[in-house]
């Protein structure tokens, strides 16, 4: 029988099943930290790989963010040029209107001024078969001027342009001297009644350019008020009308200056008719189907 010692010492000593498990066990807790181990160092490997990256990529995007701030400081540069140069060449645009205005103002004053010895005549017929244009325009004059003219007065009589409607052609007459062509307007202007002739009414323009034609009668909204308010006006050369208020003149140069002079005056139209209206300044005894031939010569 073994004694009480041998016993215990018996169940302190694994056996050796037990003893190999522990090997085993101790192997594998050997490898598993070494795996571990490298496990670790490769992760460390790979931050600092990732963040060495992540440096690279934040010092690209900060050179990136200064290169995109620059390239915005140069564009806004440019722009600034840009507009600078827009101002300048508005500018330099405006000066240029401004001077072709002025030469287009020069070149109607010119053209007005070797336009001021004509008159034209419209609704003008040929009433003696066989007479000249220029026989039956100076027969016409003489009817009705105090100082009778010749034929050299009328230095060239000819149709202008095309009849339309089976309208009489418009006729242009030059007169040799700007005295006579006066007289003739002022008879006109005297007694409207003497453009009747053979049951028809002729009318008597001022000769003016196309550019001062079309500029006078884009001011009529503002003359028609004038006359029915009784205020003096008269055209100026090459493209203004001086009014007075009193012994006050004042130049207008386009029809929106002339609507401002008048709500600054505060006159307002009515609804008259222009047609009653071109009538304001006939003698009373003047026929009244004169109307449009004798505004021609105030307004034109």
């Amino acid at each position: 029988m073994a004694s009480g010692s041998e016993k215990g010492k018996r169940e302190t000593t694994p056996p050796p099943a037990d003893q190999d498990f522990m090997k085993e066990l101790r192997l594998m807790r050997t490898e598993l930290a070494s795996i571990m181990s490298v496990n670790q160092q490769d992760v460390i490997r790979r931050m600092d790989g990732l963040s060495k990256d992540l440096q690279s990529t934040k010092q690209d995007l900060s050179h990136e963010i200064k290169l995109n701030g620059q390239r915005l400081d140069n564009l806004a540069g440019e722009f600034k040029n840009l507009e600078i140069r827009v101002t300048e060449n508005e500018t330099q645009i405006n000066s240029q209107k401004q001077a072709l205005l002025k030469i287009n103002k020069k070149l109607t004053y010119i053209e007005d001024y070797s336009r001021r010895q004509n008159v034209k005549l419209i609704n003008f017929v040929i009433q003696n078969k066989g007479a000249s244009l220029k026989q039956e325009v100076l027969t016409w004059f003489n009817s009705f001027l105090p100082k009778q003219l010749v034929d050299d007065d009328l230095e060239r009589v000819h149709y202008l342009g095309k009849s339309r409607d089976g309208a009489p052609k418009p006729v242009i007459v030059r007169f040799a001297s700007y005295v006579n062509k006066e007289r003739l307007m002022s008879s006109i202007r005297a007694n409207p009644n003497i453009l009747k002739r053979g049951g028809a009414t002729v009318q008597v323009f001022q000769d003016f350019s196309k550019g001062t034609a079309d500029w006078r009668k884009s001011m009529r909204p503002v003359t028609i008020i004038l006359r029915k308010n009784n205020y003096r006006y008269s055209w100026g050369h090459p493209l203004f009308l001086k009014v007075w208020k009193g012994y006050v003149q004042h130049t207008i140069y386009s029809l929106e200056e002339g609507q401002h002079l008048l709500e600054a005056w505060n006159i307002q139209d009515d609804s008259a008719s222009q047609a009653n209206e071109c009538c304001y300044a006939m003698p009373q005894n003047a026929d009244k189907n004169l109307c449009s031939s004798f505004s021609t010569l105030s307004l034109v």
